[in-house]
């Protein structure tokens, strides 16, 4: 999975989400009104839109997520709670084994075939453990024992293992099929292309290189509070159309890498309706390769960290819009799990710090550098060349460990250069995302697990391998407790600050701008109910269903 925090310039990645109210339309929608509410929204930036209509396809259709198809469960990752979608409600056994799911009853496709608990079977049991594995992108099957239906409306996942974390991938990040259609048409789930027959509120009605339609879809269950009518997706051939589009106030809706005159030229402009909200859940790291010398070594780790000006990265490399992280990598949507004395906030460099680390792994300064042994730290920074802001990010950082005594160069590469490096190891440092979920686990897991090291096909792009850590987050896993969860978060957190696996840099932000002009209702700080960005999903579905046209 590719992680930008900037400028995206491949298709998927830069999403872009356009929107214009379209009005004047005889037919009727079922809100009695006789206006024809569409919204346009800019998923795809590149020459032409090639098909790929499987939500198991790394590089899915804009809108065939969330738009068409459903996960059983929303997770709102700001306040971590579920909300029902194709599920309505679970529950687990006093074990934290059996996990069941009630399903919404009465459900239909959008060709009108009933929705049931043999398509959700169907989806885990036959689409995620066909082409190998590789539709099992989170690794379900890893923990799953069995899934089993004792009726039209129940779903039971038994585990190997208490692992309760896992349930949000099975609830809020699979995304349900038709065995009726699939069963029939698909052989290979991540590259054929079925027919879009989805759940969710709309269904696709054209489909062109430069364009494609979604209608209502009539059947979705939640109808009622849909009052949109149409989804336009155009090709948009760069970025600068994009901006272009976006500022002069042809878009609604609007997921675009913020440059610095994104105030003056776009806000200023209109600041009654023009806004923006960048919440964040994710967070720009440095990766040290922790299974080489001298990386391996967390004292370097901890003086490389307090070398840095993450102010400056933030006000100059990202125009302010994403702040510094803390240093226990606790994401901005997991505040409320930080422990204050763990997770702060390093803004500028320390290099009293610095020094103290670095003697006390038996480096001195000399000539300017420190060395052990008369070897210099030097440290070389893979970053991807076309991400500019990141490379702004890298060339930050090589300036901050030289003045602190670091020597190191800016290895700016190609996307393929840099995530064949990442995923072999071979690499000294290198510029990353960390991603996070409902809680703090959820990161930690992901790139500090040993079981998920790269090596192994996982995110643990750094080979971090701490015995104390992995117990850690297996005891976590085993209990559904809040209390017991929050005291192993604190643990975690401690542990972190004190061997800095990772070095967090920024907060990643998610970017969304918005025009209450056409349509209001969006999600704002103050009203977190989903993320902004039209690429996230099922959020997007939670937000089309929240807006409201403006007469």
């Amino acid at each position: 999975m590719k992680f930008k925090a900037g400028f995206i310039t491949c298709s998927l990645l830069v999403i872009l989400t356009m929107l214009l109210a379209a009005c004047g339309s005889t037919s009727q929608n079922p809100q009695g009104s006789s206006h024809h509410y569409a919204l346009r929204i800019g998923g795809f930036v590149g020459n032409a839109f090639t098909k790929a209509t499987s939500p198991f396809n790394g590089n899915a259709n804009p809108g065939t997520l969330g738009f068409v198809y459903e996960p059983l469960f929303f997770m709102n990752l700001y306040n971590g709670q579920y909300s029902p979608l194709l599920g309505q409600s679970y529950s687990w056994d006093s074990t934290n084994t059996i996990l069941k799911v009630n399903l919404r009853q009465n459900v239909q496709w959008n060709d009108g075939q009933a929705f049931s608990s043999a398509d959700v079977a169907y989806t885990f049991n036959t689409v995620l453990t066909e082409a190998k594995g590789v539709a099992d992108t989170n690794g379900v099957w890893t923990y799953l024992k069995s899934v089993t239906t004792p009726d039209a409306n129940t779903v039971v996942f038994t585990f190997k293992a208490a692992t309760v974390p896992v349930a949000y991938y099975i609830l809020s990040q699979t995304y349900i099929v038709p065995q009726h259609v699939w069963s029939n048409q698909v052989t290979n789930p991540t590259t054929d292309n079925p027919p879009l027959v989805g759940t969710g509120p709309f269904m696709q009605t054209r489909f062109s290189p430069s364009l494609l339609v979604y209608q209502r879809n009539t059947k979705y269950w939640n109808n009622a509070s849909n009052k949109i009518d149409e989804l336009d997706y155009p090709a948009v051939k760069d970025n600068t159309t994009l901006e272009e589009e976006l500022i002069s106030g042809q878009l609604d809706w609007a997921s675009f890498g913020a440059d610095a005159s994104l105030k003056s030229a776009y806000v200023d402009k209109d600041p009654a309706h023009n806004k923006y909200w960048f919440g964040s859940t994710a967070i720009v790291a440095l990766y040290l390769n922790d299974s080489k010398a001298p990386f391996n070594d967390a004292n370097v780790r901890l003086a490389i960290s307090a070398a840095l000006d993450r102010s400056a990265m933030s006000t100059e490399a990202e125009n302010g819009y994403e702040t510094p992280a803390n240093l226990a990598a606790v994401t901005t949507n997991n505040s409320t799990f930080a422990n204050p004395q763990a997770a702060t906030v390093q803004s500028s460099p320390d290099l009293a710090k610095v020094d103290q680390y670095l003697k006390a792994s038996g480096y001195t300064k000399t000539g300017g550098f420190y060395t052990r042994n008369g070897q210099k730290i030097t440290v070389k920074y893979n970053v991807p060349n076309d991400w500019s802001d990141w490379v702004a990010v890298a060339n930050i950082i090589k300036q901050n460990l030289q003045a602190a005594g670091i020597d190191g160069e800016v290895n700016a590469i190609s996307d393929d250069n840099y995530f064949t490096a990442r995923s072999t190891g071979s690499f000294d440092a290198m510029i990353g995302g960390m991603f996070g979920g409902p809680t703090p686990y959820y990161l930690y897991n992901t790139h500090l697990n040993s079981k998920n090291d790269a090596t192994k096909g996982g995110w643990n792009w750094g080979h971090y391998n701490n015995p104390q850590f992995d117990s850690l987050l297996k005891q976590y896993a085993e209990t559904s407790d809040s209390s017991t969860q929050q005291s192993l978060i604190n643990q975690m957190e401690a542990l972190y600050v004190q061997q800095m696996p990772v070095i967090p840099l920024l907060n990643a932000a998610d970017w969304y701008e918005y025009s209450t002009r056409h349509f209001t209702g969006w999600p704002t700080q103050d009203n977190a109910y989903a993320r902004g960005p039209d690429y996230d999903a099922p959020d997007n579905e939670i937000v089309v269903t929240h807006l409201q046209p403006v007469s």
